[in-house]
């Protein structure tokens, strides 16, 4: 009885449609001058089946004729449909897990990195394994109904495609047989609606579907694994997640990636060139903060994961900074010359340490130690920041907003620094030059990309990020005698992010458009230029 029930289930749509479809050929569309003897089209079929099984020295009472004529129809019809759904124009093209509160849900639960793709993939396994479960002990699922749903507007849907491509195709050959063109034309419309109604209904179907089963498996897993202890920065994570999706969102409906995508698929030796400014410099879309950088904030020295080389470890100066480690956003490190030896398995042979990322190499907001002219120095990332060489203040009193003599000297590192000054400053380069907030009440303040190493001073970094986060790191340096090794503790003094999130014009604008390709014209003119010289 069950399997005579889902065989129902499964063709139903198909026999409904199909009937709601002649019937509509019957009464509207057909003309019956065309038909033999003005018969109407059942009669017409019933004539021409009894001709057909009296031909096969067959009766109507051999009932499982009728029945193998027509689960070959249905067959057939089912696997026309099947070929029909995957055609790149009319399959379905669903983003799975697009929900906001299923993504937070996610973050909650799952023990994954903040990373929207991470996430996508753990949460698609573990429904996978959720489903697995019934399918192997031969349990009807919870969502069976949600997915018997899905199954009825999917074979609508694929069955109102096929009937659509046969009217257009009989449209398209002359409408023979039919009343008049107009009604024809009429049921073509018709039959469109209905499509993206069952298209829709579908889709909705499917989402439905989807998140349910997500929130059952993730309970489940709730139920199994232990009790998570509470995480400092789990609002944070959610809300780094969430910007992810919102950023993907606008990259979407953005002209450029638009564009960009279709251009692809077009293949010859300049359209790489296009392709690439399809997304120019100037596209705004949602950033977030970088989530390294987030950590780094909220971790104290005692927390971190990260283990560094025995040659690079500090455990034995923690004594000497107690009351900074305390803190967070504080810590402590060792850099040694590049080089030199002493520890070869880290990057750049830990000449350079990453303050976001709170381990040697990295790229987010580094410091390094070079030599030049014989001379140690330190430098930033040369591109998006410059260091402030402030003399030897307590790193204790930085910490604690006490700048003292040295509090005008923030004014170059304040995260609204004036766009004019920003040059200028990363136009120093090699060459420090003195600060030109210091007066006679004050010392002599240096500023450069990349500064001298006087042990005892400290130093005021000014970083901004590919997320345009805007740091202010001060960090004191010692040398550590009868080694080369710089030992330098530092504090996170500022750090902001634009909370403005600019999100880009829609595709459907005209003013995108028109703002998209304004910009390649200027590009490629530029290029022009810069070839000939002009």
């Amino acid at each position: 009885m069950d399997e005579v029930i889902a065989i129902i289930r499964k063709y139903l749509p198909i026999m409904v449609v199909h009937f709601a479809f002649i019937a509509i050929l019957n009464i509207y569309i057909i003309d019956p001058k065309f038909i033999s003897g003005e018969l109407s089209i059942w009669d017409n079929w019933k004539t021409r089946f009894d001709s057909a099984l009296a031909w096969a020295d067959l009766t109507l009472e051999l009932w499982y004729v009728l029945t193998f004529l027509l689960i070959a129809y249905l067959l057939i019809i089912q696997g026309l449909i099947a070929i029909i759904l995957k055609l790149p124009v009319i399959r379905l093209r669903y983003r799975r897990f697009s929900n906001k509160t299923l993504i937070r849900k996610a973050c909650k639960v799952l023990k994954t990195e903040p990373e929207l793709s991470a996430i996508h993939q753990r949460l698609s396994d573990l429904v996978y394994d959720y489903r697995q479960e019934f399918l192997e002990t031969n349990q009807t699922p919870p969502y069976k109904s949600l997915e018997d749903e899905q199954v009825v507007w999917l074979q609508s849907y694929g069955t109102l495609v096929l009937f659509l491509l046969v009217v257009g195709l009989w449209l398209f050959q002359g409408a023979r047989y039919s009343i008049s063109s107009i009604s024809l034309l009429y049921l073509f419309f018709f039959l469109l609606a209905m499509t993206f109604i069952a298209r829709f209904r579908w889709k909705k179907a499917l989402q439905k579907t989807d998140i349910v089963v997500s929130y059952m498996a993730l309970w489940e897993y709730e139920k199994q694994s232990p009790p998570s202890s509470n995480d400092l920065l789990q609002s944070e994570k959610v809300r780094f997640v969430l910007d992810q999706m919102d950023m993907m969102r606008a990259r979407r409906r953005n002209p450029g990636w638009l564009l960009m995508t279709a251009l692809k698929k077009i293949r010859y030796r300049k359209m790489w060139r296009i392709t690439k400014m399809a997304i120019p410099r100037w596209m705004k879309i949602v950033h977030g903060p970088d989530w390294n950088l987030l950590t780094s904030l909220r971790t104290k020295y005692a927390q971190e994961e990260y283990t560094p080389p025995i040659a690079l470890r500090a455990d034995e100066f923690e004594g000497q900074f107690t009351s900074l480690l305390e803190c967070t956003g504080a810590g402590l490190f060792l850099l040694v010359p590049k080089g030199s030896g002493l520890a070869p398995a880290v990057e750049k042979g830990g000449s350079s340490y990453c303050f976001a990322e709170r381990r040697h190499g990295g790229h987010t907001i580094p410091i390094s130690l070079t030599s030049r002219w014989d001379q140690p120095h330190l430098s930033g990332s040369y591109t998006n920041s410059f260091l402030l060489e402030i003399g030897p203040y307590p790193i204790e009193k930085i910490a604690e907003r006490e700048f003292g003599p040295f509090s005008d000297a923030l004014a170059i590192t304040k995260p609204d620094l004036d766009e004019g000054t920003w040059p200028m400053v990363l136009e120093t380069r090699y060459w420090p030059q003195q600060s030109p907030e210091a007066s006679n009440d004050q010392p002599d303040m240096q500023y450069g990309i990349e500064l001298p190493l006087n042990f005892g001073s400290t130093y005021l970094l000014r970083s901004e990020d590919v997320f345009r986060n805007k740091s202010v790191v001060a960090f004191q340096c010692y040398s550590v005698e009868g080694t080369s090794k710089v030992l330098v503790a530092w504090k996170f003094i500022w750090s902001f992010h634009d909370d403005e999130k600019e999100v880009s014009i829609p595709w459907w604008r005209f003013s995108a458009w028109k703002e998209l390709f304004t910009g390649i014209r200027e590009e490629i003119r530029t290029e022009k230029q810069r070839k000939t010289g002009s």
